[in-house]
């Protein structure tokens, strides 16, 4: 389920190629991106009731925008432009950058969807992070050292030189 529609694409007057289509299909991956940024902590698709409830619809109208930039600065990027070959198309780059950065203030929920459904476990366990535990109930580092033991490390300078030997006029 998309948060726009084809009609919201922002190109301004490039035309969509053949192979672009109607745009539909740019539309629907950038709300497969949302979905999978927000979706360890709303429930995907997300639906908003803004009927009978006015305070919804920034969260809708949000949703909208996002995918409106993401889908239409992804097509943009896509398709060439005279006089940009060899960098970023900069409206399409402009459009990209801003809709990913309403996605990073939503994942990281500085920006809170009033009227979507939140996922449970989110509120429940508030440590998400990476855990990582050493299952060994030793060092398998130090039990090497201990069992080979450590040698002990004479400093260069104290090593006698070694006479150099002649070299000798036998051919090996």
């Amino acid at each position: 389920m998309a948060y726009c529609e084809k009609d919201d694409l922002l190109t301004g007057d490039i035309p969509l190629a053949g192979k672009y289509g109607d745009g539909t299909k740019f539309v629907e991956l950038a709300a497969d991106e949302i979905d999978a940024q927000i979706g360890h902590i709303y429930e995907t698709p997300i639906e908003i009731a803004v009927e009978g409830h006015p305070e919804n619809r920034p969260s809708q109208l949000l949703l909208k925008k996002i995918n409106t930039l993401l889908a239409s600065g992804r097509i943009v990027l896509d398709m060439a432009a005279g006089g940009e070959d060899d960098r970023l198309h900069a409206y399409g780059a402009s459009m990209v950058k801003e809709a990913l950065g309403l996605l990073d203030l939503l994942t990281k929920q500085a920006i809170v969807l009033t009227g979507a459904d939140k996922i449970e476990s989110v509120d429940d366990d508030p440590n998400t992070a990476v855990s990582l535990i050493q299952e060994d109930p030793y060092s398998l580092v130090e039990g090497f050292y201990t069992r080979y033991g450590r040698t002990t490390v004479i400093p260069a300078s104290l090593i006698p030189p070694s006479p150099m030997r002649p070299y000798d006029d036998r051919v090996i």
